[in-house]
């Protein structure tokens, strides 16, 4: 990619990462903040470029980073989720893991998508900021560079987190979220301690660790798969090539090597079929500022087919999905999300939807093609944009999230406020 078009993907990140506060924070704010941004729809909503990268090594579902910008949700509507760092949704047993049940899902249904398969579709009208569902993570590893700043049970984000006694590397909020994680955390802690600065299992190895050992303990189907069940996850290993089932048979190498004295392992077949089901249904787990935090599956997020024009969105609060409407979805539509970054001309989507996911896609925009021709003039920019513009620009990104952040703070205090002063608290 040429120098122009760089500098175009770090204004482009840096006007995503303000969309997403804006989504994430102005629930119960009447502001004119979007009149101030209102230029991004129309920037991004033409051009082809991709907001940023994908720091995991799993070609996993794209959550919010593109789709977040197909449509701009009024702040009277928008019913979105808060900052991750403010609660901890999953102590001990989350709150949406003890209310959910464990059939369906209020308000959709499983069916049979025409030409696509197995489907979720509305049973009754979303608005645009409409929550449609939440699910908890089946399993999930947080990202070894986020450790020291992260919870590894909740993924809160706080100063002065408490250290694993034995391995030092894992780190928690308190002895409840200690306690609730060692079930997963016990089949790292003595390997971190033996191989030292040679544990290195990637990402995807750890989480199908995780997947092994859950399986093993649950025979009841979780509040994660209300209408899709991990062991119904496509694996499509007929479709892989060469080069896939490599690296597949490398994290089954790595695995055993990494985890062999506190895990039973299925027979070969198993594994590869597990892997192949983790790479094509892996979702990517990030904070309201875009940065990679772990990575995880959401059987029942992955039920959602893939559309270029997606009706809703994935975000993250904790270890928690939520999915969210970004336009009106009538009952009987099917719901749709976006497995890619949707900033590409049609050709570049498609090929990474083939290469990672299996199929070409048919929406309406990729039918007409409507946006192909701004996103690849964009890409003939020749003027780079100056250094201190860029810096400038940066500097006004920090400075909108910090007032966002005071805001939702001075929130809080208030509802702290009017809480004490009730006469419920007299």
């Amino acid at each position: 990619m040429n120098t122009s078009s760089n500098v175009v993907n770090t204004h482009l990140r840096v006007l995503t990462t303000l969309r997403l506060h804006v989504v994430n924070n102005m629930r119960d704010f009447e502001t004119d903040m979007f009149g101030v941004i209102s230029s991004v729809d129309c920037v991004v909503n033409v051009t082809g470029l991709k907001t940023a990268h994908n720091p995991s090594e799993l070609p996993q579902r794209s959550s919010c980073r593109a789709a977040i910008l197909i449509q701009r949700c009024p702040s009277t509507n928008t019913q979105t989720p808060k900052n991750p760092s403010a609660s901890r949704p999953n102590q001990r047993e989350s709150t949406a893991s003890r209310t959910m049940k464990t059939e369906g899902i209020e308000g959709t249904e499983r069916f049979a998508s025409p030409g696509k398969g197995r489907g979720l579709r509305a049973l009754k009208h979303f608005k645009v900021g409409d929550l449609v569902f939440a699910c908890p993570a089946y399993a999930y590893v947080l990202t070894v560079n986020e450790r020291s700043s992260h919870c590894e049970f909740c993924f809160t984000r706080r100063e002065g987190l408490s250290k694993c006694g034995k391995c030092k590397l894992a780190f928690y909020c308190d002895v409840d979220c200690q306690r609730g994680d060692w079930p997963m955390h016990k089949l790292e802690c003595s390997a971190m301690c033996s191989y030292g600065e040679n544990w290195t299992p990637s990402e995807t190895v750890r989480l199908a660790a995780r997947i092994i050992t859950k399986q093993k303990t649950l025979m009841e189907r979780t509040a994660s798969e209300r209408v899709l069940a991990l062991s119904e996850f496509e694996a499509h290993l007929d479709k892989l090539d060469n080069e896939k089932r490599e690296l597949n048979q490398t994290d089954i190498v790595a695995l055993h090597h990494f985890y062999s004295k506190h895990l039973d392992f299925p027979d070969e077949e198993a594994l590869t079929e597990l892997f192949g089901q983790v790479n094509c249904n892996g979702f990517t787990i990030e904070d309201e500022e875009l940065s990679h935090l772990g990575s995880a599956v959401f059987p029942d997020v992955a039920l959602m087919n893939h559309s270029c024009s997606p009706n809703v969105i994935v975000t993250y609060k904790g270890t928690v999905a939520e999915v969210r409407a970004v336009q009106e979805i009538p009952p009987g539509d099917e719901i749709f999300t976006s497995y890619i970054d949707l900033l590409y001309p049609t050709e570049d989507r498609n090929e990474r939807l083939r290469d990672s996911y299996f199929f070409t896609c048919d929406c309406n925009e990729c039918s007409t093609r409507s946006k192909d021709k701004a996103k690849m003039e964009i890409r003939k920019t020749s003027t780079a944009p100056e250094p201190e513009e860029i810096r400038s620009m940066v500097r006004y990104a920090k400075n909108i999230i910090e007032e966002f952040r005071r805001a939702k703070h001075y929130k809080n205090i208030l509802v702290c406020g009017v809480l004490w002063s009730s006469p419920l608290c007299s």
